[in-house]
């Protein structure tokens, strides 16, 4: 729908950078889904790039190819240089903080990561991404008290399933697999959440390797590629 609704936008008006910007940013998420179609990322690409080739100075263009190179391209250089060009023109950007937050962690640079994505709540302290990922990362850093507080922050926001699954993960950091079993199956029970790979991956490294088989085979049949 998101899709379609921009592409009436750019209908109206093709000279609309920021709708190109938004369908840019559309294709995007769609190609985080389960199931996305194979033209994804040029889409995406070339939405960007039309976006910035009718206004090279709107950050949200930029950040969008930012996100086209890191998570489509792997030209880590250019999705670099993309985020910087989208902070210089807009420091204000929330979500250009929190995706060049997960390009820095693809390399180990983790205080600078933590560092964006602080930004990115500092920016935007409503938006659940913002504060669940954020303890993700601190969690991974070994930050389990951090961790802990972002995952509840999350759920006193009334995002109790996306904080659950963060304190779930953090749980597994912390190698308490039980605890974190417990949060993944009250998920998929009291909100209907598919069960995916994370409740798989726990169930493996508890131990329970045919329960997490089983669940491969449910994705397998479900999806073309497995969802993350």
């Amino acid at each position: 729908a998101g899709i379609s609704y921009f592409n009436q936008a750019i209908d109206k008006n093709p000279a609309d950078a920021y709708a190109w910007a938004g369908l840019a940013t559309a294709y995007i998420y769609y190609g985080h889904s389960p199931s996305p179609t194979r033209d994804v990322r040029q889409k995406a690409n070339a939405a960007a790039l039309r976006a910035i080739q009718l206004d090279s100075t709107l950050a949200q263009a930029w950040s969008v190819l930012g996100m086209v190179k890191a998570y489509y391209e792997w030209e880590w250089e250019a999705a670099e240089q993309a985020y910087h060009k989208a902070n210089e023109l807009n420091p204000s950007l929330p979500w250009n903080h929190y995706h060049y937050s997960w390009y820095l962690v693809l390399f180990g640079r983790m205080n600078e990561a933590i560092r964006e994505h602080r930004l990115a709540q500092e920016l935007d302290p409503f938006g659940p991404a913002h504060t669940g990922w954020l303890g993700f990362l601190y969690a991974i850093v070994g930050e389990y008290e951090k961790a802990i507080a972002e995952a509840e922050h999350t759920i006193d926001m009334g995002y109790e399933a996306f904080g659950k699954f963060i304190l779930a993960g953090t749980y597994m950091f912390m190698g308490q697999n039980e605890e974190a079993i417990e949060l993944y199956e009250e998920r998929v029970a009291k909100y209907q959440i598919p069960k995916y790979n994370e409740l798989g991956f726990a169930y493996i490294v508890s131990g329970r390797v045919e329960e997490g088989k089983e669940i491969l085979a449910e994705l397998e049949t479900k999806y073309d590629t497995i969802p993350s």
